[in-house]
């Protein structure tokens, strides 16, 4: 009988004493890698590809879908029933499972393009940031299957990142500001290294989709509070939504001259607005005071501020009894045509079961008065 010891030591290499995982073991598309050892034409079709809707497509733009088959095998903490499984960074934290990393805490790893998922503990550290590996898109295909899937339309390049705390939170009422403010410095850092390493590889044209899904039913599927983003490197093609902000944006920006009576509150750089036709019940957008067109430029005191104002938020919504599944969006200017404005902000979307009509256009029924909520928001500000 083979020993355990031998056998893994089959699967694992080393580098600076850091165990590696061969890539003749990467399952395919584990970390949005394809190479001569996981790939077979049976798996063709399993590619992941970025289709547009023939009849909600316009110039470049419309309702798109990533179709990744891989996203179905992530694990789920979560069922129907409730909770089914643990805490799957917790391994990732000790050690004891692969992951491939871009950032711990400050610390800056060339590993955008890697194709080498190490095991290595960190949890004397506070932060990291690592490639999915169940992503939405291809990250590397190895360069002699390259031909034999040229023929294959569509396909999805990117890269697919999550962020997370080594101390477990569950949600933005629970964090501390610190944990936060670097965690969200850390995607802000890792978006960075992607972009430069895109560029060097010849990617110029790029998407970036930063969010938190937090609880099972705003999409998260593990339950410690972590962040993601896509960067979309496909080289083309806007969704619906953000085309229509930046035909908004090629004129007067609308951000800079919010209306005061929408405003809630006031915190440094920041303001928290209350949309007048939300997409959502207590639907609440941060925005930059000063017209700041990336994500990636803001500067460190600036997401300390912002960490203070969606933890008060989301205590805000708790108190307000506003059910806890929520999504926090980050919108920032994409760089894929000639756009000349752009002023970034974010969303908070509690999670809502939507019917017909809201299918069917980009329309929504809302109980809550967005002028009764500015004053609750205004209140409860106070009383923090």
């Amino acid at each position: 009988m083979v020993s355990e010891t031998f056998a893994r030591r089959n699967i694992m290499g080393y580098e600076g004493g850091v165990k590696i995982l061969s890539e003749s073991n990467i399952p395919f598309m584990h970390w949005g890698i394809i190479n001569k050892y996981n790939f077979s034409e049976d798996k063709i079709s399993f590619i992941p590809r970025k289709v547009f809707d023939k009849i909600l497509y316009n110039s470049g733009s419309g309702h798109f879908s990533y179709i990744s088959p891989v996203r179905g095998f992530r694990p789920k903490a979560y069922s129907l029933k409730g909770r089914v499984s643990k805490d799957v960074f917790k391994q990732i934290i000790s050690g004891e499972d692969y992951a491939i990393f871009i950032a711990v805490d400050e610390n800056i790893f060339n590993n955008v393009f890697s194709v080498k998922p190490m095991l290595l503990n960190i949890e004397d550290k506070k932060i990291a940031t690592i490639i999915n590996r169940f992503p939405s898109m291809v990250r590397v295909i190895d360069e002699d299957i390259l031909d034999r899937v040229r023929h294959v339309k569509d396909i999805a390049w990117g890269v697919n990142l999550v962020s997370f705390p080594v101390k477990y939170f569950e949600n933005l009422s629970e964090i501390d500001v610190d944990t936060l403010t670097y965690l969200i410095y850390s995607m802000n850092i890792s978006i960075k290294r992607v972009l430069e390493s895109a560029s060097k590889r010849g990617f110029n044209n790029y998407i970036i989709y930063p969010f938190f899904n937090i609880g099972y039913l705003a999409g998260g599927s593990q339950p410690r509070i972590h962040s993601q983003v896509y960067v979309d490197l496909t080289g083309y093609g806007l969704g619906l939504r953000f085309r229509g902000l930046i035909e908004v944006f090629r004129n007067e920006c609308p951000l800079c001259n919010v209306d005061g009576r929408e405003v809630g509150y006031e915190y440094d750089d920041w303001f928290v607005w209350v949309n007048s036709a939300p997409r959502r019940n207590y639907e609440i957008r941060i925005v930059y005071r000063e017209h700041l067109d990336s994500f990636m430029k803001l500067k460190l005191n600036s997401i300390r501020s912002l960490s203070k104002i969606l933890i008060n938020i989301s205590k805000i919504l708790d108190r307000l009894g506003v059910y806890d599944n929520r999504n926090i969006l980050f919108y920032t200017k994409p760089l894929i045509e000639s756009i000349e404005s752009f002023h970034i902000f974010i969303e908070i979307l509690p999670f809502e079961v939507i019917g017909g009509v809201e299918l069917l256009d980009s329309c929504r029924v809302i109980r809550v008065n967005p002028r009764i909520l500015v004053e609750d928001i205004r209140n409860l500000f106070n009383s923090l």
